[in-house]
């Protein structure tokens, strides 16, 4: 082996006649692959027993062709696959990303909703952090009842008696539903 601009010269003997390669791969990687080429040259010519050292050898080498070619279109497959992959897992971190900054922004909300909720549910003068205690038992806090409003009447006018009155919640009835969707059923015209 000699050693000339970094390139090293490699002598390889197959099938009887010596080659002197150059290459930039070290001698025991050269050496190797001439190896592999003569074992392939040896199967093919094994395989077939009519055909020359050269054919053995053009086979061999449309082998080698082939499989390069099938390795690289593999090669370009993963690559595609393995970018297709990462533009995913981005745009996943950024939803994500996305996610948190919303849950972060209606847990303050939340907690915004609660301190309104609490300021207006204290009587005047107490806090939302000093809880109203039920019946002067320590420890036991009610919220205290929400304001009711009255109506208003226009100035100068009495407020009418119907009025003053505040209205109940009115069960639901669901005899009554069911009474109106079988009077409504009855009268469509039967096929």
């Amino acid at each position: 082996m000699d050693a000339t601009m970094g390139k090293n010269r490699v002598r390889l003997s197959l099938f009887g006649t010596d080659y002197i390669i150059t290459s930039d791969e070290e001698e025991s990687y050269v050496r190797r692959i001439g190896d592999e080429v003569e074992k392939r040259i040896t199967a093919n010519m094994q395989q077939n027993t009519r055909i020359s050292v050269l054919m053995a050898a053009v086979l061999t080498a449309l082998d080698y062709c082939d499989e390069a070619k099938k390795a690289n279109q593999s090669a370009d497959n993963l690559r595609s696959q393995i970018k297709d992959y990462l533009e995913e897992s981005a745009k996943a971190r950024m939803e994500a990303g996305e996610a948190r900054r919303e849950i972060e922004t209606m847990k303050r909300e939340i907690q915004t909703l609660r301190m309104r909720l609490a300021e207006q549910d204290s009587p005047a003068g107490q806090t939302a952090s000093q809880p109203m205690q039920q019946g002067g038992i320590p420890g036991r806090s009610v919220a205290a009842p929400s304001p009711i409003s009255r109506p208003a009447a226009p100035m100068g006018h009495p407020v009418p008696p119907q009025a003053r009155m505040y209205s109940k919640p009115v069960p639901v009835d669901d005899k009554a539903d069911e009474e109106v969707l079988s009077f409504l059923e009855q009268d469509e015209p039967k096929e």
